[in-house]
């Protein structure tokens, strides 16, 4: 598996479209997280969680991509608590 890793890591950083590929994640994550706490401030419940959460995933991927542990921390760690978020709706 690490190996895959390393390959998807070094395709991803080393062309001109992984760079370009991880901008738009990047980008489209941030707008994402925004419109989510957006939602959150005008009591819009439970689109805010849907919102966020995707913008969430996407920054996970892109500290995975780019080996940010910091990403990855950060937005890694929201993703289990948007869950229950997601739970909660369910139940």
């Amino acid at each position: 598996m690490k190996p895959l890793k390393q390959l998807l890591i070094l395709k991803t950083q080393e062309t001109q479209q992984g760079r370009l590929m991880i901008f738009y994640i990047k980008w489209g994550s941030t707008i994402l997280v925004l419109i989510g706490i957006l939602l959150t401030n005008l009591n819009i419940y439970p689109l805010n969680i849907f919102i966020h959460g995707a913008g969430a995933v996407g920054w996970t991927i892109a500290g995975y991509l780019t080996s940010d542990r910091a990403l990855l921390t950060n937005f890694g760690l929201q993703i289990p608590l948007f869950m229950t978020g997601y739970l909660n709706i369910l139940i």
